[in-house]
């Protein structure tokens, strides 16, 4: 892994991002530390800037407890970038909506200084106190569905769903950028990146895997051929 991080900031561009997603494991009855290691080595080893971490909490995965070890149902999504502060976001892309709760609680407050208006009367303006209204901004704990709802996950050993790579590509991309997959197995960042408008590049080093992806994106561009055909059909009746 350090290799490909050694890559991997290669090829980054100075406000690109690497979303590393890993699962954990044990062996011989130990917490393995093999996620700790590769992060310090990205950093330190790479030149990479750990930016931030997050947790895939799945709402579905095979049970892994027992009497002395809880159900793992997590994974680990850490976010590289060239330096600090380097990388692009674009975060009302990714808000969520407020509780009704939420937007209740905003009151507005008088500002400290007052305005006196053409005709001499004087009023303080209220200002929104703690609230976007285009959204809050998300957890860093996030809830994608795992790659089990979809058909072709039992072709794959790792699969995942593409709402994880759509996020993020939703949050650190724009249109016209290029994603790159350096294990694109099945093909998800790749349908992901074509349905948010992006360019995408990927590797694979098991041929099946890559005949597999190439057939599911070819099968994601008829569907959005057909759609885009209705659409324009109905827009000409």
């Amino acid at each position: 892994m350090i290799d490909i991080g050694k890559q991997v900031k290669r090829v980054l561009a100075p406000d690109g991002s690497f979303i590393f997603n890993v699962g954990d494991k044990t062996s011989k009855k130990k917490r393995s530390l093999y996620i700790m290691k590769t992060i310090i080595g990205f950093v330190e080893e790479c030149g990479l800037n750990l930016h931030d971490e997050y947790i895939w909490a799945k709402p579905s995965c095979m049970p892994s407890g027992s009497e002395k070890r809880l159900n793992n149902t997590h994974e680990y999504i850490f976010h590289l970038t060239r330096g600090p502060g380097s990388h692009k976001a674009y975060i009302d892309e990714v808000r969520e909506p407020h509780k009704e709760i939420s937007i209740q609680r905003a009151r507005y407050k008088a500002a400290t200084n007052k305005v006196v208006d053409d005709d001499g009367t004087a009023h303080q303006p209220g200002v929104l106190r703690g609230i976007n209204m285009k959204g809050k901004i998300p957890s860093s704990v996030f809830k994608f569905q795992t790659a089990g709802v979809l058909r072709e996950s039992g072709k794959h050993p790792a699969p995942f769903n593409p709402e994880l790579p759509e996020w993020f590509i939703q949050y650190l991309t724009e249109k016209g950028d290029i994603v790159l997959d350096p294990f694109m197995g099945s093909g998800s960042t790749a349908i992901a990146a074509k349905r948010y408008g992006r360019d995408y590049l990927g590797f694979d080093i098991t041929p099946r895997y890559i005949e597999m992806a190439k057939s599911r994106v070819e099968k994601e561009h008829r569907i959005a051929k057909e759609t885009f055909s209705k659409i324009d059909g109905l827009m000409d009746f």
